[in-house]
């Protein structure tokens, strides 16, 4: 069957990757933060939970937890991953990766980064404001929509799940007020996983931020605020 054939139905499994010591710490991540041994854990009781479960693609961030979380799944399912840039994080300026989110220098940015949030064109350094990370969020959306697998696992990071949950229901329609909203109520844990369904350009979301494989035992750790 084609992949836009009328009444044909993907299953995605939209997962946050497992805990770091900087997510444990509070502390603005760099691209290739790896694991903590508490994330290493999650991974591999994320990876029980597909055992049984029919997966014919594995898709992750090219950032380095979310590699590792996506590559406990590919062992245990036996599925190649495959790296996309489009699902990595939320992009934060080089200048406060690596530093507490209450450090006083890191503070100042996010001061200057929530008055640039929704400017069309200006940046304060390498970072992405909302127009970027809602662009990159439409190309992933549309990327997975001409996926032909029927079940897909996409390795993400919390920020960026929200804003394609966001696209997911109103597309080029998101706003700066819509994003605030779901990125104020919407928890993601590390290794939750989220099920959406898609048919007919309609998607639908099924379960948000799962986290039974961690048995509720798991830490609660700190979540990057969106400087908005």
């Amino acid at each position: 069957m084609h992949v836009f054939d009328k009444g044909y139905m993907k299953t995605f499994y939209f997962v946050r990757h497992g805990s770091t010591e900087f997510n444990e710490k509070g502390v603005f991540q760099f691209a290739e933060t790896p694991l903590s041994n508490t994330g290493e854990h999650q991974a591999q009781e994320l990876a029980h939970r597909f055992e049984n479960i029919h997966v014919e693609a594995i898709i992750s961030s090219d950032m380095t937890r979310a590699v590792q979380t996506a590559t406990a799944i590919a062992e245990k399912v036996g599925t190649p991953v495959e790296q996309s840039a489009l699902f990595h994080e939320h992009l934060r300026p080089s200048v406060i990766r690596g530093l507490s989110y209450v450090d006083a220098k890191a503070q100042d940015v996010i001061e200057i980064l929530r008055g640039l949030w929704t400017h069309p064109t200006e940046r304060h350094q390498d970072e992405e404001n909302f127009h970027d990370l809602k662009a990159r969020a439409l190309q992933a959306i549309e990327f997975l929509e001409r996926r032909p697998e029927s079940s897909i696992v996409v390795v993400s990071h919390g920020t960026f799940l929200k804003m394609l949950l966001c696209t997911m229901s109103a597309r080029e329609s998101v706003t700066p007020e819509l994003f605030r909203a779901i990125d104020r109520v919407f928890f993601t844990s590390n290794t939750g996983i989220t099920k959406a369904e898609y048919e007919t350009k309609r998607w639908k979301i099924v379960t948000w931020n799962d986290r039974a494989h961690l048995g509720c035992t798991g830490p609660r750790v700190f979540m990057e605020a969106s400087p908005n």
